[in-house]
């Protein structure tokens, strides 16, 4: 029986079957919903009503996923609950067939949102497969053990870190709110309404059809097709570059950037993520994963997954947070079996990296190893950086930052190793040389 998977955004939810020829069919819809007396209308429809009509408006139903109450004039619409239920059946139903289906969820899911997702989707007699998070399908292929993954919704953005040796696990989330799709469409509107202000005296936001339209061209402009575009409410028109606006969307995401530049593991980001921070400069550490690789995953899991949800028992719902990995040459490699065996605690023995004669104290911030004989060892990144040391679960791990050759006790540096004391470090281009060394602590 073919398998089905289901994202849930919050900023959109995307359903997954195979085509004809076996490959991944997509059927997306905003997390919008428009509510009247009669009918409710979910996707790219509400959302062309949501400044216009708000008070008829809602997309807060998936990101609080809940029985929270609302104010409706239909009455098969009397909390969130109902329009999730609604929305997933609208969903299911454009579907050639969806029985069977894994959830693919996001990590500020608590286990009552999970309870109540598994509740709806028994009303819209799905027979559910998995619970899986959706950081751990995100592995795109690298020789590091870590990696972090960046996925945007609706109302925030999340930042996941993961590991790899064997299987891809998640290790830590964490959740930025207000800093979602739609705040940043707020942020958007503010900075063009100001130019409308100013250029024409003209103030987009005083009537609701007017901001309508102007949040349904912010929508275009993001797509960053053209260099330069024309904005027009009515008969006022103001032009504005792709320039621009990636220096907005750079200024509202600041904390974003620093977090990416300041990152020692592999960056990958979700697709309408990485389209967002298309054409800024930290667009070069990004790898961008591919939603239909989520669906290719799923299907070749299915066996796997099936063994991590209980039909029988819905209080045992397990969360699957840790999958196989899909490259089969990312296995515990020597890197990862030289780390096993390091597991030297810091309670008890204070590291330092040694450079030009002078000793540098590490603890567990990250320490950069920089080309520059005045400050070969800083706390910051700078444009001498060449490679950085992160501290996890009691190693040091180092990490080449750039194109600058590093080398381990002579060896081209491939993978992050944890360090042992007497290892080196060079950076054989501008003749740099660190010794990793650890120093007993008095009793």
């Amino acid at each position: 029986m073919a398998i089905c998977a289901i994202e849930l955004n919050d900023y959109q939810l995307t359903l997954f079957e195979q085509d004809g020829h076996g490959q991944p069919l997509l059927t997306q819809q905003l997390g919008y919903a428009l509510v009247d007396q009669d009918h409710v209308s979910f996707g790219s429809e509400a959302y062309k009503h949501a400044k216009a009509s708000p008070e008829n408006t809602y997309y807060h139903y998936w990101h609080r996923l809940g029985y929270e109450q609302i104010n409706s004039s239909n009455a098969s619409v009397r909390h969130f609950a109902d329009l999730a239920y609604l929305q997933l059946q609208n969903l299911v139903s454009q579907a050639k067939a969806c029985s069977q289906v894994v959830f693919i969820v996001p990590s500020h899911f608590s286990t009552q949102q999970l309870a109540l997702l598994l509740g709806i989707a028994q009303s819209c007699q799905l027979e559910v497969i998995a619970l899986v998070n959706s950081a751990v399908l995100s592995y795109e292929p690298s020789n590091s053990l870590h990696y972090d993954y960046y996925d945007i919704g609706l109302h925030s953005y999340e930042h996941s870190q993961l590991a790899v040796d064997g299987n891809i696990t998640l290790r830590q989330s964490s959740q930025y709110t207000e800093k979602g799709i739609a705040d940043l469409y707020s942020h958007l509107a503010a900075w063009l309404n100001q130019l409308f202000i100013n250029q024409c005296r003209f103030d987009a936001f005083h009537l609701a059809n007017h901001e309508q339209a102007l949040y349904l061209q912010i929508a275009t402009m993001l797509r960053k097709a053209d260099s330069k575009y024309l904005l027009s409410i009515g008969d006022i028109t103001i032009e504005v570059e792709l320039r621009d606006l990636n220096n907005q969307i750079s200024l509202f995401f600041n904390e974003l950037i620093e977090q990416i530049n300041q990152a020692c593991e592999p960056v990958v980001m979700s697709q309408r993520f990485a389209a967002i921070l298309s054409g800024l400069p930290i667009n070069s550490r990004i790898q961008c994963h591919q939603p239909a690789s989520n669906y290719q995953r799923v299907v070749a899991l299915k066996d796997h997954l099936a063994q991590h949800y209980l039909n029988d028992d819905i209080q045992a719902l397990t969360l699957v947070t840790s999958l196989p990995c899909p490259d089969t040459k990312t296995r515990p490699t020597e890197a990862a079996n030289r780390a096993r065996i390091v597991q030297q605690s810091c309670d008890n023995i204070s590291a330092q990296i040694q450079c030009h004669g002078f000793a540098y104290p590490l603890d567990c911030k990250t320490a950069y190893l920089n080309a520059n004989r005045q400050q070969p060892v800083s706390r910051t990144r700078n444009q001498h950086s060449a490679a950085c040391l992160t501290y996890r679960e009691g190693n040091y791990f180092v990490t080449q930052l750039n194109s600058t050759p590093v080398l381990i006790n002579q060896q081209q540096l491939h993978q992050s190793p944890a360090l042992i004391a007497g290892d080196t470090i060079q950076l054989p281009e501008h003749h740099y040389k660190f010794n990793f060394i650890n120093v007993q602590q008095e009793f």
